[in-house]
């Protein structure tokens, strides 16, 4: 099923591969500028910056994969993390402008295949809560939730971000939002 995905990304263009560790800054400012698109005022993207800054060491130590276009800029990009033997899918982000177009459904198709190759029956996902249907809309239902704990002011917003947990049908994985 994996190389099925690699073969139909590339037959439409853009070249889905294996992340490099020295591409951390710029999938760091691909994640902060698709969050960002969620209406995030800049006080909170400048908190985000702190948490959501990529290494270029988790690049080297965890899979990551991205899709960029025929000029090497990256579209999309997931990343796992492993610890204690639980699989997280931390990072699923598509560029503002390449939203809308299949490449995160491409992403999390993936990211799905991955994990089964990697013999995973399921795997945690860790999401900003607006793309909560995003994951629904993929075949996950909600488990259950908790608080975030980005910032204070948090609090105080309309749609604070919570840690949403949802289960994909069929077994597929657990999804779990931040």
């Amino acid at each position: 099923m994996l190389s099925e995905i690699d073969d139909d990304l590339a037959k439409t263009g853009p070249l889905l591969r294996v992340a490099e560790p020295d591409e951390a800054a710029a999938l760091t400012d691909l994640a902060l500028a698709a969050k960002a698109s969620w209406g995030y005022d800049a006080a909170f993207m400048a908190r985000c910056r702190d948490v959501m800054t990529m290494s270029p060491d988790a690049i080297a130590r965890h899979p990551y994969y991205l899709i960029e276009a025929g000029d090497r800029v990256p579209l999309g990009f997931y990343g796992f993390d492993l610890t204690d033997g639980l699989l997280t899918l931390d990072w699923l982000f598509v560029a503002p402008a390449a939203q809308g177009r299949g490449w995160g459904r491409r992403l999390f198709e993936h990211a799905v295949a991955v994990a089964r190759t990697k013999s995973f029956g399921n795997f945690r996902i860790v999401s900003d809560p607006h793309a909560e249907a995003f994951y629904l809309h993929l075949g996950a239902r909600r488990c259950g939730g908790m608080p975030a704990c980005l910032a204070e002011h948090l609090k105080r917003m309309p749609h604070a971000p919570t840690l949403n947990s949802l289960r994909l049908r069929r077994g597929q994985a657990k999804l779990w939002f931040a």
